[in-house]
């Protein structure tokens, strides 16, 4: 008997984001990043898959909803999670 549960797995490629205006230093980048992945992971891990996402079987193109900041300090970490918000929401909206 299987003691795992089902569960799915979802890959995520994130081939591009256009930050205008905004340059991280390597340090930031990378805390922008680690932000972002976990953030994603939590909204797909409170919220679910959306829709009928988990039955795709070719790659699907999806267009986060913009993010507009009316402040000029921007800090990596919490811009990742802003970011994550806006993919996951863009994925609600697509799927």
């Amino acid at each position: 008997m299987n003691d795992h549960q089902d569960e799915s797995v979802l890959n995520i490629r994130i081939d591009r984001i256009v930050l205008d205006g905004i340059a991280f230093n390597g340090h930031q980048q990378l805390q922008f990043r680690e932000a972002l992945q976990t953030a994603l992971h939590e909204h797909f891990s409170v919220a679910g898959i959306p829709g009928n996402l988990a039955s795709i079987s070719s790659p699907a193109k999806i267009t986060a909803t913009p993010l507009l900041l009316s402040t000029p300090a921007i800090e990596p970490a919490g811009f990742g999670k802003q970011i994550a918000g806006s993919v996951y929401n863009g994925i609600k909206q697509e799927i």
